[in-house]
């Protein structure tokens, strides 16, 4: 997204950011039903420090450094 346009870089994190949710969801749950709670529970733990490093990226990257 090299765009100057604000508004247009938040339309599209409104639109991608419920998907994403939507599918790591989903992949918890798939993880669940083959290997139990724990391993869920890691790979949960794993997709939110993703997820967390994936919204420092972005914000580092709109201050521009």
């Amino acid at each position: 997204m090299n765009t100057d346009d604000r508004g247009e870089a938040t339309m599209w994190v409104a639109i991608v950011a419920p998907l994403l949710m939507i599918a790591a969801l989903a992949v918890v749950i798939i993880v669940w039903m083959w290997t139990g709670p724990l391993i869920a529970i890691l790979a949960f733990a794993g997709l939110c420090s993703a997820g967390a490093a994936g919204v420092a990226a972005l914000k580092r990257r709109s201050r521009g450094g």
